[in-house]
């Protein structure tokens, strides 16, 4: 099995400055559309239809975003890194339906996905955890990419997942991780400014150090909470670094003053304007993945077991393949995906709720004789 390279176009990704869609704060943020070149919108909060429903019932505040800005949906739906099939590594049709419906509602074909995994076996972690930085992991995302873009019949971006507190640390560093991914798949990164610099950290490397080692052609979009000063040095040098097009706003606390959020797009498109050095578009690679069936049975049972780790399903004794992850790092992760797996619980069960409330309405409203 061989990942062909399909090189990104240009309208994988956006242009300019663009805006994290808050959904809390809907109105106030169409007001301030017009400080944006693109708006990147929750896919994660859209693709599961009960919650979809809860949140933006009709449609209509996507509709009005979608007029006011170019859109550009990001999400982890795909999970891209589950070994779920290994001879099989097309994606779930059903996402995929769901993820083409949002683009045509959002009137895009722009995206981006995660390089990373949290689902297998019908078990969701709900938030997308880094994969081992193991050859065979960067072959298998370089075949579930081409699927995908296949699949789905347009290029997307991938950017690294923000949780890498139980990332095996065998294997290469993160620079090269990516540029081995980047490689294989063809394709283009989204870099989240404040996840460079600690993963670099966890690895012990300064993050203006690895920069230099990044694959500086397959950036395109950077983003940033603009929360202080050390980011925006960080920002700042991989634009300038990179091959950079698009940088996005994304605030998920400090919301206010909203007047911070609009000084931070101002800034980021003065770094944007600045002169950036030339990039070369990335050497074409291949390789088969059926010479190392080890490598992929390993990735599957790391899956596996830090699902069962964090679910509370794990055995007595630490699974082998999380050999080099502390206990106290495992507990650490499943206490924080708790409240997401007790927030999605209640979505559900609120759904369920609307719509048993919904067909007895419609019941009561039909003559006796027809009601079933």
């Amino acid at each position: 099995m061989t990942a062909h390279n399909t090189w990104a176009e240009p309208s994988a990704g956006a242009e300019g400055v663009g805006l994290s869609y808050h959904p809390f704060l809907h109105e106030a943020l169409i007001a301030r559309l017009d400080v944006y070149d693109f708006v990147e919108l929750p896919l994660d909060l859209y693709i599961d239809p009960a919650q979809s429903a809860l949140l933006d019932p009709t449609g209509a505040r996507l509709r009005d975003v979608a007029a006011a800005r170019p859109c550009v949906w990001r999400g982890s739906a795909l999970s891209l890194g589950s070994v779920e099939r290994p001879d099989d590594p097309a994606p779930d049709p059903r996402v995929i339906d769901r993820i083409r419906l949002l683009m045509a509602g959002a009137g895009t074909t722009r995206y981006s996905d995660v390089i990373g995994f949290r689902h297998l076996e019908g078990r969701d972690l709900g938030v997308p955890q880094s994969l081992p930085r193991t050859d065979a992991a960067a072959r298998w995302m370089a075949v579930r990419v081409t699927a995908a873009h296949d699949a789905l019949g347009h290029p997307f971006l991938l950017q690294p997942a923000a949780c890498s507190i139980a990332t095996p640390r065998a294997g290469s560093d993160h620079a090269a991780f990516l540029r081995r991914v980047t490689s294989l798949a063809g394709c283009q990164l989204l870099l989240d400014v404040a996840d460079w610099e600690r993963d670099a950290t966890q690895d012990g490397v300064d993050p203006t150090e690895l920069i230099s080692r990044l694959p500086h052609e397959s950036v395109a979009m950077l983003a940033t909470s603009g929360g202080d000063e050390a980011e925006w040095s960080l920002l700042s040098q991989l634009a300038a670094a990179t091959a950079t097009r698009a940088i996005v706003i994304r605030r998920t606390r400090d919301l206010f003053p909203l007047d911070a959020i609009e000084e931070a797009a101002h800034r980021a498109r003065g770094i944007l304007a600045q002169t950036r050095r030339p990039v070369a578009q990335p050497p074409v690679t291949t390789d088969p993945l059926d010479d190392d069936p080890d490598g992929l049975a390993a990735l599957r049972t790391h899956e596996r077991a830090l699902i069962d780790a964090c679910l509370g399903m794990a055995p007595a004794a630490p699974p082998g393949s999380l050999g080099d992850i502390a206990t106290t790092v495992e507990a650490t992760l499943a206490t924080a995906l708790r409240p997401w797996q007790v927030w999605h619980e209640r979505i559900a069960d609120t759904h369920k709720a609307h719509q048993v409330a919904q067909f007895l309405a419609a019941d009561t409203r039909r003559p006796v004789g027809q009601r079933g």
